[in-house]
């Protein structure tokens, strides 16, 4: 039960701020790279879908010419847990909106470890003995990263961390 309210509070926070800046109608030439990232790869993506070069030219011409285009970041099934929020799961969540992955970092044994390779262990039949105090003491630090996480995505939709500071080239602004 404490993973399935890991999964799903992470899934849902990550979507719903995917969803904010979505609909900030932020120009190419204006948002972070980790957004920019997810537009172009969904224009790639349509591109080897419809096997048109017409399409592929699109692309190739809003990549040189059109960095003051309001560019359209589809927001809805982006984000992906693979059912198993596991540490590196997590860092490619983090990395997808933007956000910092130091945060986690002192987390990442506890995420596989006490959390991901437990609840694996259960789903999938294994006994698994648990205490009443080590279950608190996971319940308390589940709970901690969590705050951890929406405190991240609150100050990053606060602070408008999806933009490119101005004035910065892409490379730059994406460090």
């Amino acid at each position: 039960m404490i993973y399935a309210h890991w999964e799903g509070f992470v899934k849902s926070s990550a979507d719903y701020y995917l969803e904010f800046v979505a609909m900030q109608g932020m120009k190419m030439n204006e948002i972070h790279s980790s957004f920019l990232s997810l537009y172009f790869k969904n224009q790639i993506l349509l591109g080897e879908k419809s096997n048109k070069n017409s399409v592929m030219i699109d692309f190739c011409d809003s990549l040189v010419s059109n960095s003051d285009k309001v560019i359209k970041i589809t927001h809805k099934n982006v984000i992906n847990t693979h059912d198993n929020l596991n540490s590196k799961v997590l860092v490619e969540i983090l990395i997808c909106l933007g956000l910092d992955t130091e945060a986690f970092e002192t987390k990442h044994k506890f995420i596989d470890r006490s959390l991901v390779a437990r609840r694996n262990n259960i789903a999938h039949g294994n006994y698994e003995k648990v205490d009443e105090e080590e279950m608190e003491e996971v319940k308390r630090t589940v709970i901690e990263i969590m705050e951890t996480f929406r405190t991240l995505v609150e100050n990053a939709a606060t602070e408008k961390r999806f933009a490119r500071p101005a004035g910065k080239p892409l490379a730059e602004a994406a460090a």
